[in-house]
């Protein structure tokens, strides 16, 4: 997943950003590996790796000045034995920034820790990806067939394309017509009431 702050996130004393993840019960890490590479950029093209976590943790932007966006990169393994084989992965619950970046004393994003909700197969993934005319979305792992707004979203912010799609058991595919877009980067909003998720796609 990709995410953007509404303003920029300086480096300063300490570590930068707290990232919160869904384990339910709490379990351990050694007992539960949920892992992920995190990785801060200004201009959401040129991405600095800042290490991976597992479960909650922390992060320091080293030698990075300053970030507006943030990618987390689900580095789970499938075939652990220690995951009960329903494609679990690394659930975001949410980004906090621990210091004072957007200039009010004790400024920090709201986080839940949700440990009570077990957590769920979804297995969304989305190719080619660079894309030319269109692009397949895959969301697996749906027990009945499930509505989703997809928004494709342009570098600068603006919705260029909408549209609501319903997959499930049967046909957990579907087609994203692109041909008609510019060159670049757009980012691949997918959500509803229950789930929502981000992904970069280039053109």
């Amino acid at each position: 997943m990709v995410g953007k702050f509404d303003y920029v996130v300086f480096n300063r004393a300490g570590n930068e950003l707290k990232i919160t993840e869904t384990s339910y019960g709490n379990p351990s890490c050694t007992n539960y590996p949920e892992r992920a590479k995190i990785s801060v950029s200004i201009d959401n093209v040129n991405w600095t790796d800042l290490g991976e976590l597992c479960q909650d943790g922390q992060v320091d932007f080293g030698i990075v000045p300053y970030a507006q966006y943030i990618k987390i990169t689900d580095m789970s393994s499938t075939a652990s034995n220690r995951f009960n084989g329903v494609a679990d992965g690394y659930d975001v619950d949410a980004v906090v920034v621990l210091n004072n970046s957007c200039g009010t004393t004790g400024a920090r994003l709201a986080q839940f820790d949700n440990t009570e909700t077990p957590d769920d197969g979804i297995v969304v993934s989305l190719y080619p990806n660079p894309v030319e005319e269109y692009a397949t979305l895959s969301i697996e792992g749906l027990s009945t067939e499930t509505p989703f707004v997809v928004d494709i979203i342009d570098a600068s912010g603006r919705i260029v394309r909408t549209e609501n799609i319903r997959i499930g058991v049967e046909n957990p595919y579907a087609i994203l017509h692109v041909n008609e877009l510019s060159r670049g980067i757009y980012q691949v909003s997918i959500k509803n009431n229950d789930y929502s998720t981000v992904y970069r796609m280039i053109k």
